[in-house]
């Protein structure tokens, strides 16, 4: 980055007022007019001129260049956690943070994540619903339609893998209803439907 492009973040700590002449004119030449303003100029050897000057009225922040060692979360961003049960030093008062009385004030007062005071909690009042086939995983669907590339082919479960029309995990496959077939094909070792069957049939193709 070239020096011009640098700049720095200027914020007026104190005030002008009573200062010395100079000093005024050097705070109104970096545009600072009130306490508590925050400006950003160029860091040129002018400006830097009038920033040493009057460098005791400003809090100064130089504009630094990202570096991977030097990244961290913004302030304020991961405030520091409460230090309960560590005396007064911790900074929460006589009972450090724990209230008065009750289990959550006691040591060892702790309870497992879904614990209702004894009663049945709700992972266990509320019903199961539904299942996951562990036969999903294994077995496929294979829609009629998609065999209209297969004309006057077999129709293996390997053919069916090379095509990508079913997963290289499956070992077992069936053809299902969905569309329409006009070409001859012959199904080795892949199962279908009552209705795909019948349609196959119909085009002049064969399920074994």
């Amino acid at each position: 980055m070239a020096a011009n492009d640098k700049t720095v973040r200027l914020t007026l700590k104190k005030s002008r007022y009573g200062r010395t002449p100079g000093h005024a004119e050097c705070l109104a030449g970096l545009g600072l007019r009130r306490i508590r303003q925050t400006v950003e100029v160029a860091d040129t050897p002018e400006n830097r001129g009038m920033i040493n000057k009057v460098a005791y009225l400003l809090q100064i922040e130089e504009q630094k260049p990202m570096r991977l060692n030097t990244i961290k979360p913004g302030k304020g961003a991961k405030p520091a956690g409460k230090r309960r049960g560590r005396g007064h030093s911790a900074g929460q008062g006589k009972t450090s943070g724990r209230g008065v009385k009750g289990q959550h004030s006691r040591s060892g007062g702790f309870h497992k994540t879904g614990f209702e005071g004894g009663q049945t909690p709700i992972q266990r009042r509320l019903p199961k619903i539904g299942f996951v086939s562990r036969r999903g995983a294994r077995t496929a669907e294979v829609r009629l339609h998609e065999l209209a590339r297969f004309a006057d082919q077999d129709v293996t479960l390997d053919t069916l893998k090379q095509a990508s029309i079913v997963p290289k995990t499956t070992i077992k496959a069936k053809v299902i209803v969905s569309g329409a077939l006009e070409v001859a094909v012959r199904l080795q070792g892949v199962t279908a439907t009552a209705g795909a069957r019948k349609l196959i049939e119909a085009a002049g193709g064969s399920v074994a």
